[in-house]
């Protein structure tokens, strides 16, 4: 099972340092912000972001390739598991004269351009659907690969709506979105409530088999993540290491998923019963949010991801509704 999990960050509003385990990378950095300060190892990762066991076939769409003129959306490219769940998604965008794939990861605090070896400057251009930005460049020991194998230029973080500004991401229509003026919510959409704390994207409203709980909104990971010491039927047990290289153990399985009174989906829920980096963040954003809220779990039609919200545009029940 292709996975991706959300690394821990220790942030105090715009600073993101990580630990010393993981190396320290100081960002100070809002939107559009290009001043970066690292250490020896410059790694921006999140360190609990898990390394994908195998990847899966990819299903991009053939349009998506070039990049977009600035009256257009980004290109979108849309990856699916086995299953057909969306559970990993980049944006095309053009940086330093070059287009490259961007993974739009919400469990990432900043956006960044990857460092290529020779960098001169701190920060990069880029035009973000007609909204001209500059990244920090950051130098990665891991900067990651998209399902095809092609180097990953960078990523778009949780800091794209850090400004009241909103991420649209259309994955039928292979289309990334930003921008400034409130959305309209498209006609029978569902509407999960957000809570914006030092930069993370905690939503509510989501009941996993009958628990009522919050989880980070984190785009950059597949499935959703519980952090819960109670066994349950039918679990397959997976032993990994998370991106500090620090052992975790995950138990696979499904869960029956509500969304703000909505019905029950059945979706990919991973539990692990110790995660200390994890862990650590849910006790820095005060301790009542149980995991992560991944991609698995979020269909497959249209995303909408602003400060006050998460929008889900989901299929009508079916066998395999998400």
């Amino acid at each position: 099972m292709a996975r991706r999990l959300l690394g821990h960050d220790s942030v105090v509003r715009s600073l993101v340092a990580l630990s010393a385990g993981a190396g320290v990378v100081v960002v100070m950095c809002a939107l559009g912000c290009g001043a970066v300060e690292s250490s020896a190892d410059p790694s921006p990762e999140a360190p609990w972001r898990e390394h994908h066991a195998r990847e899966t076939a990819s299903v991009w769409d053939n349009h998506a390739q070039a990049a977009p003129a600035c009256e257009q959306p980004a290109p979108l490219l849309v990856h699916h598991d086995e299953a057909g769940r969306v559970d990993r998604i980049h944006a095309r965008l053009t940086a330093r004269g070059m287009v490259g794939s961007y993974l739009v990861d919400t469990g990432s605090l900043t956006s960044f351009v990857t460092h290529s070896g020779s960098e001169e400057g701190t920060s990069a251009s880029t035009r973000i659907f007609c909204q001209e930005t500059k990244l920090p460049i950051i130098a990665r020991l891991r900067p990651g690969t998209t399902p095809t194998g092609e180097p990953q230029a960078g990523v778009l973080g949780s800091n794209l709506v850090a400004h009241g500004a909103v991420l649209d991401l259309d994955l039928a229509r292979g289309a990334l979105s930003w921008y400034q003026p409130a959305h309209q919510v498209p006609p029978g959409s569902i509407v999960l409530p957000i809570e914006y704390r030092n930069g993370w994207l905690v939503a509510s409203g989501i009941h996993v088999d009958g628990r009522d709980v919050k989880l980070v909104v984190d785009t950059g990971a597949s499935n959703i993540i519980l952090v819960d010491k109670l066994a349950r039927a039918g679990e397959v047990r997976e032993d990994t290491v998370d991106g500090t290289a620090s052992a975790i153990t995950l138990y696979h399985g499904d869960g029956a998923v509500t969304f703000a009174g909505d019905i029950a989906r059945h979706v990919p829920v991973d539990r692990t019963d110790s995660f200390p980096t994890l862990e650590g963040l849910i006790a820095n954003l005060g301790g009542d949010v149980a995991g992560l809220l991944g991609l698995t779990s979020l269909g497959r039609e249209r995303i909408i991801i602003s400060r006050e919200s998460l929008v889900l545009v989901l299929p009508p029940l079916s066998p395999s509704p998400l």
